[in-house]
């Protein structure tokens, strides 16, 4: 097991975790993620003045704002999808934006949809299908899930967009115009709502720089940085362990218990998942 791979793991682990504080900080979704945002957008724009990488052209300036609205409110409707139900479960439903992607994929690059790709698309909604208790928007679990695809469109909107007009851009600058422009999205919301705002506590206050740092710019520095040793196909297979991590790890601090059905369809969604992905490998390095 050598050093690259330990790396790529701690990344993974590390993108699972924001889901816990969705739950360990008890202030609403909006809230939690505006807070997020300007925190880690503070983080992301001294990095990039340091590295030098904060400059962009019209063209560019114009995606990253599209995007970063996008970024915006999938990252609301994440938060919120896990409020309403589970951990585990949001993080599943967030785990369909791959499929999603390659539905969307032919119609921005002008590319034919396959049959086996439909099917593992089809594959996916059975996968949901276990996780729903019972068909009714009443049903908090149901809402959660609902939500927690919608926001699984929207990042996968977002990345399809990002790939289409960003892909020269430095990870590290997209992802901190996308933070900037997710908070300046959210700040109406807020403002909307002046009688809800809420200034956290000095507990959550910390939680919170903890997750706009390490949890946002750090986990996504270290799957950048495995892109040099690792073909994406590989690192998105492998980024299905974000579901078991996150289930063993809100059990751990929660003791979130999942039903049945949970593992059911935990098996499908990952496995569709990989099936999906395993025929995008390209390469993949050694070191």
């Amino acid at each position: 097991m050598n050093k690259n791979f330990l790396i790529l793991q701690l990344g993974i682990l590390m993108l699972s975790m924001p889901a816990l504080f969705a739950k360990g900080i008890t202030i609403k979704a909006d809230m939690l993620i505006w807070w997020r945002c300007m925190f880690g957008s503070v983080f992301a724009f001294a990095l990039m003045f340091i590295l030098k990488q904060a400059k962009v052209t019209k063209e560019q300036f114009k995606w990253l704002t599209i995007t970063g609205v996008i970024m915006g409110f999938h990252w609301w409707t994440y938060f919120l999808s896990i409020q309403l139900s589970t951990v585990a479960i949001g993080l599943l439903t967030i785990y369909t934006y791959p499929v999603m992607a390659v539905f969307l994929e032919p119609f921005f690059f002008r590319t034919k949809i396959s049959i086996k790709q439909a099917i593992g698309g089809f594959g996916i909604l059975l996968g949901i299908f276990f996780l729903v208790p019972e068909f009714s928007l009443n049903n908090d679990i149901t809402l959660g899930i609902t939500i927690g695809l919608f926001s699984s469109f929207m990042f996968a909107m977002r990345s399809v967009l990002s790939r289409k007009h960003l892909n020269s851009i430095p990870a590290l600058t997209t992802m901190g115009y996308h933070i900037l422009y997710a908070f300046l999205t959210l700040t109406p919301i807020i403002l909307f709502q002046l009688d809800t705002l809420v200034v956290p506590t000095k507990e959550q206050f910390g939680l919170i720089l903890i997750l706009a740092s390490f949890f946002t710019i750090g986990s996504h520095g270290l799957i950048v940085h495995s892109f040099k040793h690792y073909s994406v196909s590989t690192i998105g297979i492998l980024s299905g362990l974000q579901v078991i991590y996150g289930a063993v790890l809100s059990f751990l601090i929660f003791t979130e218990v999942p039903n049945p059905n949970f593992y059911i369809g935990a098996t499908i969604i990952i496995g569709v998942s990989v099936f999906e992905m395993l025929p995008m490998k390209k390469k993949q390095t050694t070191t």
